[in-house]
């Protein structure tokens, strides 16, 4: 006869409170028990365990869960530790060895290439390794597609596995609450790896977003949303959100390539594209620079040009906005990119600018060396030197590049002490302010 499901349930927890090997025993002692463990796999919503959590008993409970609250629940007897992505030396092997790649050229090299991608994610490294398999790539063919189109990879279901088996259902974004997938959205636009919580309240009131949580308690849920869904991770004490790098992947780069398809189906004088796009397809070129891929490089030259075309097809009265986007989107054509911020200099005297200018000359001293002309990437360091040790407010730290790249080429050249002599004055300074082997900043 079917029972309901709550008589089996109490059945269970009455045996587990007292495992008796054989049924109608009324020992109680330890050594006549059985020993158990309950796996509660994937327990994302933690309120469903009070109904079947043993009261007592000789066995013990393992709970995985992607919610970061798990391990502090009032849970009798629970501790709990949260683990991190895997190292990517550990996943770069994982990955060659299960997608048989073992015998292949560079192969560890490019799985490494591939594990920092997905961020050591097991579920996206078992995914990937199954799909090079079936899909009978090579690591370098994987890397390339991946690259090109990488939220079909992390859709794409696989032999053996459920739908729900992939990145992209784990995370099941569009079941999120409005306020929560529009907190994503924005989170998407932002370098995932460190977003201070300020920005995102403070910076919102200049801004009308639907359904963006704009208060601190509408702020405080949605954030709680994706934190148990482990989209984000939170460091209290700083006030600092990480977002994944996949869940990036999946948000931002379909958004912006459609606003991109869009502009180039629909012709980008017949648009009339506001100059906030223009500043978008900017830092998504750089985005894509950063990814340090072919299509990466390819991408980001897409984009810095479209963001160029948009600027000169703007009918927008804003002349020194138009300035600062034709500057940053130069910043692929460094050359050009130091004459536009010099007539900037010239013309608007901004800190902003001048302080970018030195950056420019730092770029280019690195793209010389891949020349190579150290001579002229030397020269071009110093003069990122100079302009850094321009009159500055005090307090203000100096931007440190130039110095680490001279000093790394005179110790290339056998000139440690030299070396030394350089870069130690600015570390000095560096660690005067911030403390020693600071690791809580940025600047």
């Amino acid at each position: 006869m079917n029972e309901e499901p709550e008589v089996t349930r109490d059945k269970a927890k009455a045996w587990l409170a007292n495992p008796v090997r054989t049924l109608g025993s009324t020992a109680t002692d330890d050594d006549t028990l059985a020993r158990w463990l309950i796996v509660f796999d994937n327990a994302d919503e933690l309120d469903y365990l009070y109904d079947f959590w043993p009261s007592g008993g000789n066995g013990c409970v393992l709970i995985t869960s992607r919610d970061q609250i798990a391990k502090t629940t009032s849970l009798p007897n629970l501790s709990g530790i949260e683990l991190p992505p895997m190292p990517t030396e550990d996943a770069a092997q994982s990955l060659q060895k299960t997608s048989l790649r073992e015998d292949e050229a560079e192969g560890l090299e490019t799985c490494n290439s591939i594990a920092e991608r997905l961020g050591g994610l097991p579920l996206a490294l078992v995914q990937m390794a199954h799909l090079i398999r079936i899909r009978h790539l090579s690591l370098a063919e994987f890397v390339e597609y991946y690259d090109y189109d990488s939220k079909k990879f992390q859709e794409a279901s696989i032999p053996g596995y459920t739908k729900q088996q992939t990145v992209a259902f784990v995370w099941n974004i569009e079941s999120l609450d409005p306020a929560a997938r529009a907190l994503l959205h924005v989170l998407s636009f932002l370098v995932g790896d460190s977003v201070p919580e300020e920005i995102l309240i403070n910076d919102a009131k200049k801004v009308d977003l639907k359904d963006y949580p704009s208060t601190n308690p509408a702020d405080f849920e949605a954030r709680e949303a994706l934190m148990k869904s482990s989209l984000i991770t939170r460091n209290s004490q700083p006030g600092i959100l990480r977002m994944h790098r996949l869940v990036q992947d999946v948000k931002y780069q379909p958004q912006v390539s459609k606003l991109r398809d869009i502009l180039v189906a629909k012709g980008v004088e017949e648009v009339e594209a506001s100059l906030l796009i223009a500043a978008l397809f900017n830092e998504s070129a750089w985005t894509y620079l950063l990814a340090c891929t072919g299509y990466g490089f390819k991408l980001g030259d897409e984009f810095a040009v479209l963001s160029q075309q948009v600027v000169t097809a703007s009918n927008e009265d804003k002349e020194e906005a138009q300035s600062k986007i034709l500057a940053d989107s130069y910043r692929y054509q460094v050359k050009k990119w130091i004459e536009v911020l010099v007539e900037r200099i010239q013309k608007y005297q901004k800190k902003e600018d001048i302080n970018t200018l030195s950056i420019a000359y730092n770029e280019y001293g690195r793209a010389l060396m891949w020349v190579p002309d150290k001579a002229e990437a030397m020269r071009s360091w110093q003069i990122s030197l100079d302009s850094v040790l321009q009159p500055k407010q005090k307090g203000d730290l100096p931007f440190p590049f130039p110095w680490m790249h001279t000093a790394l080429v005179i110790a290339f050249d056998g000139k440690l002490d030299d070396a030394d002599s350089t870069i130690l004055p600015i570390l000095e300074e560096r660690t005067k302010k911030l403390g020693k082997d600071d690791t809580k900043t940025h600047e």
